[in-house]
């Protein structure tokens, strides 16, 4: 078992100044808000950000009853960035020294120029009068004011939840938490702080009875602390019922069938099939099947879908993005007509939209990108039964196990956790191994139903750096998609 602790944490006082507690009464000033904001107005660019963060996680796994794995660790640094004649420069730094950061505004400044005397091109960004203010999202119990004890003995609560059923072999559960303290500023004027705790545990099984083999998975999560695990017994219990039912599932004959998706699963279809293809980076790269579709019908007139980093469920929300612009509720789709794409200051000017806050970076040792946030169908009015009525025979697919989508062509592949037959408007026996694949655009044009239960799921988005999100949807009703099994 490791365990790696630093316990040093950030202070920010209304006075504008940034502070490092060393000790519980020692303090020592570090850096001036006023002094940090005229260095960045001296260098004589376009534009530049300097944001800092302090980051602590702490990771814990269980598999099959063993402790393997235990993990807290602190990040601290500051990512600076420039853009000056069309070029940009990014460099981070752990040194809290001011000469440092000063030093480190000058080396990306000269990255940025040397960028712009190999570019033909002379972008521009986006106007931007800069954003204010002081957030914080810590609410419940603060898990970093939880003993390991307690948690480990939770785990092992959890696990022996897992472990009732003989037949079950393999079980894990991982716990992780994240606290973030962030502080941005910028020469357009934005002056921020956000605090906020996440925490997630991920639980699975897999069993094995007479040459069967199934398994599960199941997660919670949410911005707040640790009163988490008040519902973690009770998903791990879940996820042992549904190791078991799926034992006895049958196979699925592949072919084209009428679907009902559930609220997960088509929550991740709307963030990996549409949500990454109005990313504007990957639409002015030309790898979108969206891209130059602003005001195009796309889909049914039923289908709504926003991206919202303001969604009080959203596993993704936050106050403002990594370049310091005010997160914003996003229209994508509206009643099935492309409205708007995902932008960054870069990506607006470039295809001459508004920004809309949506440049986000995995921490200060990496630069911003347009990226998703919480990602969601609209909820509609129909009830489950009625978007099962009038199916004589389908497929209702629940959950995601994972899958691939190709932004630029479209096609896509899901893996379903359990599915069910459709028969007569009915709910019939158990399916296994079940994939939902097909075209993007045919599938959001064959929606002919949205159900009125809408739930916010949680994730991460890996695009090679990686974010908390949330996805959401009602159930919905799809004319007719490709299905297929074993």
């Amino acid at each position: 078992m490791r365990i790696i602790k630093n316990t040093f944490f950030v202070v920010y006082e209304p006075s504008g100044a940034y502070e490092i507690l060393l000790s519980p009464n020692t303090y020592r000033r570090t850096m001036d808000l006023d002094t940090l904001l005229r260095s960045l107005e001296k260098i004589d660019v376009e534009y530049a950000e300097l944001r800092y963060e302090k980051i602590v996680s702490e990771n814990m796994e269980m598999n099959n009853g063993e402790l393997e794995n235990v993990f807290e660790g602190t990040d601290e640094g500051i990512g600076i960035r420039v853009f000056h004649a069309g070029g940009w420069g990014f460099t981070s730094i752990t040194s809290l020294k001011m000469e440092d950061i000063v030093s480190a505004i000058e080396k990306a400044k000269r990255m940025a120029m040397s960028v712009s005397s190999r570019s033909p091109d002379r972008d521009v960004l986006a106007e931007d009068s800069g954003f204010r203010g002081a957030f914080k999202n810590i609410n419940g119990r603060n898990p970093m004011e939880v003993s390991y004890e307690e948690k480990i003995s939770d785990l092992r609560e959890i696990d022996s939840i897992l472990s009732v059923e003989k037949e079950i072999k393999m079980r894990n559960v991982r716990y992780y938490m994240n606290y973030s303290k962030k502080l941005l500023v910028n020469t357009v004027g934005s002056e921020l702080s956000h605090e906020v705790i996440r925490t997630y545990l991920a639980i699975s099984a897999m069993a094995l009875s007479e040459g069967k083999r199934s398994s599960y998975r199941g997660r919670v999560g949410k911005i707040g602390g640790y009163e988490i695990m008040e519902d973690a017994f009770a998903e791990a219990e879940y996820v042992v019922e549904k190791t078991m039912n799926l034992l006895n599932a049958s196979t699925v004959k592949g072919g084209r069938y009428p679907v009902v998706l559930d609220q997960e699963l088509a929550g991740v279809f709307i963030h990996e099939a549409v949500g990454h293809a109005c990313e504007a980076d990957l639409v002015l790269s030309g790898q979108s099947i969206l891209a130059g579709k602003i005001g195009e019908r796309i889909g049914s007139e039923l289908l709504t879908v926003y991206d919202d980093p303001t969604h009080n469920e959203g596993f993704g929300r936050i106050p403002f993005d990594d370049e310091g612009s005010e997160a914003k509720k996003k229209l994508l789709i509206e009643k099935g007509i492309l409205r708007n794409y995902i932008l960054s200051k870069e990506t607006a000017a470039k295809l001459k939209m508004e920004n809309n806050g949506g440049a986000r970076a995995e921490s200060f040792l990496h630069p911003p990108i347009v990226r998703m946030s919480n990602t969601y169908i609209a909820e509609g009015d129909m009830s489950f039964e009625e978007l099962l009525e009038g199916i004589s025979y389908g497929i209702y697919l629940k959950d995601s196990r994972g899958g691939q989508v190709d932004t630029a062509t479209g096609t896509f592949m899901f893996n379903a956790q359990e599915a069910y037959e459709i028969v007569n408007g009915e709910i019939g026996k158990p399916l296994r191994d079940v994939s939902l694949s097909g075209s993007t655009l045919e599938i959001l044009h064959g929606i002919e139903g949205v159900g009125k239960d809408f739930s916010m799921g949680i994730g991460f988005c890996g695009k090679g750096q990686t974010v908390p999100v949330g996805h959401g949807s009602p159930h919905i009703r799809v004319r007719e998609a490709v299905v297929g099994g074993r």
